[in-house]
């Protein structure tokens, strides 16, 4: 009894029948056996030679067949992974060749901007502020440590509050060095830290800058650096040492929009380059790179560890945790700007000091309600820490 259908079905061709039936051989039996159905089912004479070879033949162009198949599958699998990898590949190089033209860009806008700087110091003779000089009688040494934060050399201000322009920039910073001097006396201070925290130059990041700026932003940073370099300068010919440290505000970035702005891109950075090279003859001056992170300037004052911020990616509040967790070193002092108003506090008994602006209330600040006069806070550190805090007014 046989348990397949062994009938040749209604549009079963002959061959097709036959190779069905030859492949149940196992089934039925032997060849002869298989012959004896097929010839019985079909009417014909066969012998079982004739149906063996040709399953056999059959079955190797069946093989063939499902092998060409397959063959052809496993090629149009191929075919797409490689076209799905050729595609990947040219996203890969269209974005490298966009960073490689980007990185071409960048380093000529930096070289031109190089090249302007040394074609500004060649045959530079200094010229400082008119100030006077001091003989102090105290036995006690200190050190000091001076901001410089948020100049916004090149915005034209005129409004309720305040005037200011490249002028009274000139002017403030005058009367900044004079009081400088004058707590210098009073303390007795011997080496002074000057802190660069950022927003030099206006900038274009705000549409009520862009109408108040007098000057285009190469300008104002190539004149900012020229007079924050004389102010350096003369300081230099009252202190044993003037040790300059920088670090780069929002104001200065390249993109309006901070979000495109690609890190490095920004006019602060070129300030202390042009002071290195505009005061490389001065012994007594030295300009120092950032180590930890070009965003953050870190200093030793009379066994006083110092970070300087810009304060635009921290709060007076948390950036003592913040740059603790960074660095895994606690702060003594920390110094930050960009608010515009001096403060300070005491946070995890590590001394926070936020520098306020020299350019004083502008059309941003006047739209938003705020109002800032031009102060800076300059500290005086003893043998035993700090031992002061000056609120100097220059309005």
């Amino acid at each position: 009894m046989l348990d397949f259908d062994y009938k040749r079905h209604k549009d079963e061709g002959i061959l097709e029948y036959e190779y069905r039936i030859c492949g149940y051989k196992d089934q039925i039996g032997t060849w002869q056996d298989v012959a004896d159905l097929l010839n019985e089912q079909l009417g014909q004479e066969y012998t079982e030679s004739k149906y063996r070879k040709q399953y056999q033949e059959m079955s190797k162009i069946v093989a063939i067949k499902d092998a060409t198949a397959c063959s052809e599958s496993e090629v149009l699998e191929e075919i797409k992974e490689q076209r799905r990898l050729l595609e990947k590949a040219k996203i890969q190089m269209r974005d490298e060749r966009n960073e490689v033209s980007r990185l071409y860009r960048e380093n000529a806008r930096r070289e031109s901007f190089s090249d302007m700087i040394k074609r500004c110091i060649e045959g530079y003779e200094p010229t400082g502020f008119t100030c006077f000089r001091f003989d102090s009688s105290n036995t006690s040494v200190t050190d000091m440590i001076v901001p410089i934060s948020d100049l916004h050399f090149g915005v034209n201000i005129n409004n309720t509050y305040n005037t200011y322009n490249r002028d009274i920039a000139s002017d403030r910073l005058s009367r900044y060095l004079g009081k400088v001097l004058e707590i210098a006396r009073r303390h007795n201070t011997e080496n002074v830290s000057v802190v660069l925290l950022g927003d030099q130059i206006s900038g274009l990041i705000h549409t009520s800058l862009r109408l108040e700026n007098n000057e285009n932003v190469i300008k104002q940073t190539m004149d900012a650096a020229e007079l924050i370099s004389n102010y350096i300068y003369t300081l230099s010919s009252h202190f044993k040492t003037v040790s300059v440290y920088s670090v780069s505000g929002n104001h200065s970035r390249l993109q309006p929009e901070k979000a495109l702005n690609q890190k490095g891109e920004d006019l602060d950075k070129f300030i202390p380059f042009y002071v290195k090279a505009k005061l490389q003859n001065c012994d007594n001056v030295t300009v120092y790179d950032n180590t930890i992170d070009e965003s953050v300037a870190s200093f030793v004052c009379k066994n006083m560890l110092v970070y300087a911020v810009h304060g635009d990616r921290d709060s007076i509040g948390n950036v003592v945790q913040k740059l603790t967790m960074m660095t895994g070193a606690k702060p003594d002092i920390v110094y930050m700007g960009h608010l515009h108003t001096n403060q300070y506090m005491t946070v995890y008994d590590t001394k926070v000091i936020q520098s306020g602006c020299i350019s004083g209330s502008d059309s941003y600040c006047m739209d938003n309600r705020l109002r800032s006069k031009p102060e800076q806070a300059v500290s005086v550190i003893g043998d035993n820490g700090l031992e002061c805090v000056y609120d100097v007014t220059l309005g």
